[in-house]
């Protein structure tokens, strides 16, 4: 472990309120919401630190970005007094606030999660109270928008009509169709220029899992129709050429650190995670509790 911080929790209930991201990472820094509006720092040397207090009032949660180079503050603040949410999304400077710019607001439930080539990645949500309450991240259920920071205008749309349950990556992300839990259609991975792949079914079930950083594998728990396509314990890695390559590694597929380490969750919160590393074929725990939350940095410009 190179450096960790402590937090205090949101001021969180079930219903209303959903969980989302309170991360973000420039190329220097991980950024975290300490409290409901407190934005602070971690660097790899272990030095903390206050940015500044966010404007979040009841019944409010903030989410946001930071750019790369630590200059620009991308922030969607929800009010949850009622559904539909409603969100209001701006852009400022880091550091001080100025150079604010207003965005968007409306009932479109939407949240930035990344900067793509200077641009913003906002995932979309569904915008009705959650059914489930867990602590954990929420994903674009709806799919994603990247849209100018410096107007808010919307320069494409990916996994549109489709749903994106995994954790965005610099390749895009997977996508799949309502009907493709009963095996009648393809999954996809799209990318955030647009540029799709539709991924045939392996052994009756959609491709399904979470995809790695470079976008040619899929680390998987579904992979036969006899098991009614709803998860195993044995880890398969499902390459988008159609490749299907049986791993030792025995747990949740959660996420990938970098194209050969993928991230394997025990059996809930309570377990100890595993690394296993695809090239050696073997699985290390690492002691970490919790629940996978994504890769860093959150700049999506490159795929290295």
């Amino acid at each position: 472990m190179r450096a960790s911080a402590a937090a205090r929790n949101r001021r969180y209930t079930c219903n209303p309120l959903v969980p989302l991201p309170n991360v973000s990472a420039s190329h220097s820094r991980l950024y975290f919401l300490d409290g409901d509006a407190t934005l602070k720092y971690l660097k790899p040397t272990g030095e903390s630190g206050t940015v500044r207090d966010l404007a979040v009032g009841p019944n409010q949660e903030a989410v946001f970005a930071v750019s790369p180079d630590d200059s620009r503050l991308a922030v969607a603040v929800l009010d949850h007094l009622q559904y539909p949410v409603t969100t209001r999304l701006y852009v400022e400077d880091l550091a001080s606030g100025t150079n604010h710019l207003e965005l968007f607001s409306g009932t479109v439930l939407e949240w930035p999660v990344a900067w793509y080539h200077g641009n913003l990645l906002l995932a979309v949500g569904i915008n009705a109270p959650p059914q489930n309450c867990t602590d954990s991240f929420s994903y674009a259920s709806l799919g994603y928008h990247v849209a100018d920071p410096n107007t808010g205008n919307r320069i494409r749309s990916v996994c549109d009509g489709w749903t994106s349950y995994s954790s965005p990556v610099p390749a895009g992300t997977l996508c799949i169709n309502g009907a493709v839990a009963l095996g009648q259609a393809p999954s996809k991975v799209e990318s955030w220029d647009g540029a799709t792949r539709i991924l045939r079914n392996v052994g009756g079930c959609p491709q399904n899992g979470v995809l790695s950083p470079d976008g040619n594998w899929i680390a998987s728990n579904e992979v036969t129709a006899g098991s009614g396509c709803t998860g195993q314990a044995t880890i398969y890695l499902l390459a988008t050429d159609g490749r299907i390559v049986q791993t030792p590694a025995v747990g949740v597929a959660e996420g990938w650190i970098d194209s050969g380490h993928l991230v394997v969750g025990g059996d809930g919160e309570s377990a100890p995670a595993s690394i296993f590393d695809v090239s050696a074929r073997t699985t290390k725990q690492v002691g970490a509790l919790g629940f996978f939350a994504g890769t860093l940095p959150n700049d999506f410009s490159s795929t290295s």
